[in-house]
């Protein structure tokens, strides 16, 4: 049976309104956000782009990308000029001043990844949004009981094993199996039961990435993405934009909760614009990006 406040919505435009309705005008970017994105190796330098420029477009005053030193030029060399780029290795000078940090997009697998994922938890207080490779670092962080899940038994289908912090976390279907240890077969089949589980055990916002995606709250809430299209399946599309989408917004004051929904609602009206101007040609995760404002401003009825 679900609890008293376990409730489920649509992710539309007339809730997304709503939301971006609460921003207060902001006068320069010292007061418009901090924000802080971590990803990049050696093999994959595009991710961390992605995401830096998203958050860029979504209206986050300053945006820092932290990288591995030995990709730093590169990575200067191909980012809009609005995105300032510093190196991981000093990581505690890094975290300094941020409203929120954005960590995973492209930041690989190697054998280090999971204790730099930890040392970023546990140097940093402030509202983190966890993606791509930081949550694959995470590993297995609870499990679920199946025969109380095929039973209904909704106290009992989900068990916490590691203590999450507050945060947004953004897996898609692959991600997700692997942190509650589960086949994605399953999951589809009690996709809002298990998004609902996970984000009232570990008290984190969940953006569970799919067809639909949705958004479950630590109260038990959970918002189902309404609009999106076929198009949005390439790579970096799902991930990586919309992790700068959420985390620019929580760089501006909104809260975790309102920046997951409308982060997921203007990455998919973004895509669904692109797809009525350029389905023939196709569109990319940069195109999304740079459409972001056009989105905001159509909210905020300008």
């Amino acid at each position: 049976m679900l609890g008293d406040r376990d409730i489920t919505v649509t992710i539309d435009s007339n809730l997304a309104e709503k939301l971006i309705n609460y921003r207060i005008p902001m006068a320069h970017k010292g007061v418009n956000g901090n924000a802080l994105i971590i990803g990049g190796s050696n093999d994959m330098i595009g991710a961390p782009i992605l995401a830096a420029e998203a958050a860029v477009h979504s209206g986050a005053g300053k945006v820092t990308l932290g990288v591995p030193e030995v990709i730093k030029p590169v990575v200067q060399g191909r980012i809009i000029p609005e995105v300032m780029v510093t190196s991981t290795e000093a990581h505690k000078a890094m975290l300094e001043g941020r409203q929120v940090v954005a960590m995973g997009p492209g930041l690989g697998r190697t054998s280090d990844i999971p204790d730099f994922v930890d040392s970023i938890l546990d140097s940093y207080e402030g509202p983190l949004v966890l993606d791509a490779d930081a949550l694959y670092a995470l590993g297995h962080v609870g499990s679920v009981d199946k025969d109380a899940l095929r039973d209904g038994e909704i106290e009992s289908i989900y068990a916490v094993e590691r203590d999450l912090p507050y945060c947004v976390m953004t897996p898609h279907l692959g991600e997700f199996s692997r942190l509650i240890d589960l086949p994605i077969k399953w999951i589809e089949r009690h996709y809002i039961t298990l998004a609902r589980e996970f984000a009232k055990k570990h008290q984190v916002v969940l953006v569970l990435k799919g067809i639909p995606s949705v958004v479950a709250l630590p109260d038990g809430t959970v918002y189902v993405n309404t609009i999106g299209n076929a198009g949005m399946g390439s790579g970096g599309m799902g991930g990586d934009v919309l992790t700068g989408v959420i985390a620019g917004f929580i760089s501006q004051g909104y809260s975790l909760q309102d920046s997951a929904v409308l982060g997921v609602y203007v990455h998919s009206r973004s895509a669904d614009i692109l797809n009525d101007t350029k389905a023939w040609g196709g569109y990319t995760p940069s195109d999304v990006s740079t459409s972001l404002g056009c989105v905001i401003s159509e909210l905020l009825g300008e």
